[in-house]
C-alpha cells in the first residue's frame, strides 16, 4: 500500500513539473496541453535570457526577440498568426545592423538591406509576395557599387 501511495506522490509531482512547461509541437504552442498565450522565455545554461518569444493562440504572435549570452539584442522578429509578418532586424554583438528585411504573410515583402560586420551597407533589395522587384543594388567593402539589377 505504501509502495502504491510513493508511486500516485511521484506521477502527480511529475505532471505538475512537467505542465508547467510550454511545449512546441507541430509549430504549435501548448501548456498544460491547451493552446498556449502570453510570454514564453528561453535561457542559456548560465541563466541568461537567450529568447522570447509573444505567444497567441498557440502561436507566434507580434515581437519576439533573441539575446546574445552578452545579453546584447541580435534578432528582432515580427509574427502574426504564426506567420512572418513585419520587420525583422539583426545586430552582431558590437550592436551594429547586419540586416533589415520585411516580410508578410511568411513571404519576403518590401525592402531588404544587408550590412557588413563594419557597418557598411552591402545589398539593397526589394521584393513583392516573394518575387524579386524594382531594383538590387550592391555595394563593396568602401561603399562603391558594383552591380545594380532591374527585376
Amino acid at each position: 500500500m505504501r509502495r502504491l501511495f510513493i508511486l500516485i506522490i511521484l506521477f502527480v509531482f511529475s505532471n505538475l513539473i512537467y505542465s508547467q512547461n510550454v511545449e512546441l509541437l507541430k509549430g504549435v504552442y501548448y501548456k498544460n496541453r491547451q493552446l498556449f498565450t502570453g510570454i514564453q522565455k528561453e535561457y542559456y545554461s548560465t541563466g541568461k535570457l537567450k529568447e522570447e518569444l509573444c505567444i497567441k493562440n498557440g502561436l507566434l504572435d507580434s515581437l519576439s526577440f533573441t539575446y546574445y549570452e552578452s545579453g546584447k539584442l541580435k534578432e528582432q522578429k515580427s509574427y502574426k498568426n504564426g506567420l512572418k509578418n513585419g520587420v525583422w532586424i539583426s545586430w552582431n554583438e558590437q550592436e551594429i545592423k547586419l540586416s533589415e528585411a520585411n516580410y508578410k504573410d511568411n513571404l519576403k515583402d518590401g525592402q531588404w538591406i544587408i550590412w557588413d560586420s563594419n557597418g557598411i551597407k552591402r545589398y539593397d533589395m526589394f521584393y513583392i509576395n516573394g518575387e524579386k522587384k524594382k531594383k538590387w543594388t550592391i555595394w563593396d567593402e568602401n561603399g562603391q557599387i558594383v552591380s545594380e539589377k532591374e527585376f
